[in-house]
């Protein structure tokens, strides 16, 4: 049997930023034990930087979700950064063997330290907001983020999350609990 794999671009994305992060405040104070607060770092990601494409980048992406939910959307053709929210465009494969446009849109903000995020539309077909999958995907990301802040040896706290016109703003701050030799 086949164990369903999970795979979503905002959790590697979120989780690619939180470790370059953590990477770059502990390259900084090598060879030394590092406790305590790091300052809050502020993070600017425009549109522009989200739509360039790379081996790694957000444009390889896919939207699935596991168990008996469907594919949401099989590629990720362009990011766009709205007031209050991310729009993802893309296409998905039918049944028939066609494919159609699709967008999803995920809310991001933070709350008590807490990564935010949260499907608020959708408009692929086969789905809608009422799709038991799009509750479960809102569900695993709550569930997802705060493990981030409760990590005893690198705990991410997200101070603020703003999504503009074109601009993705926030500002992190990492708390660090390592020995370096």
């Amino acid at each position: 049997m086949k164990t369903p794999t999970r795979k979503h671009p905002l959790f590697f994305a979120m989780t690619l930023l939180t470790l370059l992060t953590v990477t770059s405040l502990a390259c900084s104070l090598s060879g030394i034990g590092i406790h305590g607060t790091t300052p809050e770092v502020d993070i600017t990601i425009t549109q522009e930087e989200l739509n360039s494409r790379s081996e790694h980048g957000p444009l390889n992406a896919e939207f699935h979700l596991s168990g008996p939910c469907r594919d949401l959307l099989d590629e990720v053709t362009k990011v766009e950064l709205h007031d209050g929210f991310v729009r993802f465009i893309g296409t998905k494969h039918l049944g028939d063997g066609t494919t159609a446009d699709g967008t999803l849109d995920l809310r991001l903000g933070a709350e008590n330290d807490v990564l935010q995020m949260e499907i608020i539309a959708v408009d692929i077909p086969n789905f809608d907001l009422t799709d038991p999958c799009i509750a479960e995907f809102n569900e695993e990301a709550e569930q997802e983020m705060s493990r981030l802040v409760s990590d005893p040896e690198a705990q991410v706290l997200f101070k603020e999350v703003k999504v503009e016109e074109g601009i993705l703003k926030m500002k992190i701050q990492v708390n660090i609990d390592v020995e370096t030799k």
